[in-house]
């Protein structure tokens, strides 16, 4: 299964540079004679024709993080990347308010051929492998949390730090947005308290700000922003946040977290019908105890008789929503879609979440029911959609969704008020 989540992740890397082949454009713009360029127009997108010594970037990440970043090349393909990241809170933890500074040294493996055998200046457009460190607050150290209704002593409190190995893809997108994409090991230390290894898939969408020579041909684009594309319906795959696998001092988990969306237009009209739904698996599995039956230090289990098990948990997330484009019209007539799917929005939908844990004891095997629990959680969101090319799009947003319509089976669970969303999705369209 996690082969077949890694092929989906390569097919996007790898196709986004695959469609729009049967074209080329010629570029001279900004150029002398002798640097002349015969790029595809999805290529053009990318801005591979325009030397980019430096870029500021901001956005989200697949972790729904705020970040600021800005990467600069040093020679050749290889860059140095800071980055600055804000997470209100992480998933799968129940941490909040985390801050994360990010160093990496970058080598963009094919930049130097490309520049070689085609002319394409250097620029920050292109696959990369990254060697890193980061260091992240995680809370203070009285800090109690609370998973699957188990509480729990935060052993990742305080500083940690973090040494991780990536591979992934940057493109940069019609001058002013970014993407990047790929896959990210890392392993976590917090002194001898606490040790942890991910493997995980990992996102980021945002803008982008660099020095550039020439501005862009939107006539060269229309088969890459389908200018005349007015789409009735599409079903769209995300793969923001596809897997995660960890393992720490206390525990391992593997999560998998496929989310599929159908979005049908209104007849002619700026309104559209969109329905999503988002599964969640997680399987946790505790072998570490110590000659006493009890769990190695580590994670600190309060009020919890049984610290020997592992888990099955499942949730899966319903999401239904009407947006209404409001600049569609307006993109129409600047020739930058047909009357599809693809502009700025508003939504307002209401999001069913359904949470089943069921727990395995570690010495029987035996199965035993879990906990259920079941949210209404109605939303607001503003944000973007377009499609890029035939079979691509991106979906970035911000949102408030109401949070005292929750838990109608264990009360004591229920919280009130509303938490802010952040949107943030880059997948297949069909």
């Amino acid at each position: 299964m996690l082969l077949k989540k890694h092929i989906s992740i390569l097919f996007l890397l790898i196709g986004l540079n695959g469609f729009a082949q049967n074209d080329t454009i010629k570029i001279t713009n900004g150029l002398d004679s002798n640097s002349t360029q015969y790029l595809t127009p999805i290529e053009y997108a990318f801005m591979f024709h325009e030397d980019t010594p430096w870029m500021l970037k901001g956005g989200v990440d697949s972790r729904e993080s705020l970040f600021l970043a800005f990467e600069r090349r040093i020679k050749g393909g290889f860059t140095a990347n800071f980055s600055l990241m804000y997470a209100n809170r992480l998933p799968y933890s129940g941490y909040s308010n985390v801050l994360i500074a990010n160093i990496a040294a970058r080598y963009y493996y094919n930049m130097r051929l490309r520049n070689k055998s085609r002319n394409t200046p250097f620029n920050l457009s292109g696959n990369y492998f990254s060697l890193g460190y980061e260091i992240k607050n995680n809370g203070t150290s009285n800090e109690k949390i609370t998973r699957n209704s188990i509480e729990y002593i935060n052993a990742e409190r305080g500083l940690n730090s973090t040494y991780f190995l990536k591979w992934g893809m940057q493109r940069r997108y019609l001058k002013n947005g970014f993407i990047d994409a790929g896959i990210k090991a890392a392993y976590s230390s917090n002194g001898d308290y606490y040790n942890s290894f991910q493997l995980h898939s990992e996102t980021s969408i945002g803008l982008a700000f660099a020095k550039d020579k020439s501005s862009l041909n939107d006539k060269k684009l229309c088969s890459v922003i389908k200018c005349f594309e007015s789409d009735r319906s599409v079903f769209k795959f995300n793969i923001t946040d596809l897997f995660e696998f960890q393992t720490t001092t206390d525990y391992s988990n593997f999560w998998l977290n496929p989310e599929i969306s159908y979005e049908v237009k209104l007849g002619k009209s700026p309104f559209s019908i969109s329905n999503t739904i988002k599964s969640s698996i997680d399987f946790y599995f505790n072998p570490y105890k110590n000659d006493n039956g009890n769990v190695t230090p580590g994670t600190a289990h309060i009020n919890q008789s049984e610290p020997d098990y592992h888990y099955l948990l499942v949730n899966i997330g319903y999401l239904f929503e009407t947006r209404y484009y409001f600049n569609l019209k307006n993109r129409i007539l600047k020739g930058k879609t047909g009357n599809g799917l693809s502009a700025d929005y508003i939504s307002l939908g209401v999001y069913n979440y359904y949470q089943n844990n069921d727990y395995i004891n570690y010495t029987s095997s035996a199965l035993r029911g879990g906990d259920h629990f079941n949210f209404l959680q109605p939303q607001l969101n503003i944000g973007t959609q377009r499609f890029v090319g035939d079979r691509f799009f991106y979906d970035l947003g911000a949102g408030i969704r109401f949070t005292d319509l929750l838990d109608k089976v264990h009360p004591s669970n229920n919280r009130s008020g509303a938490e802010v969303l952040l949107r943030s999705k880059v997948g297949f369209r069909f």
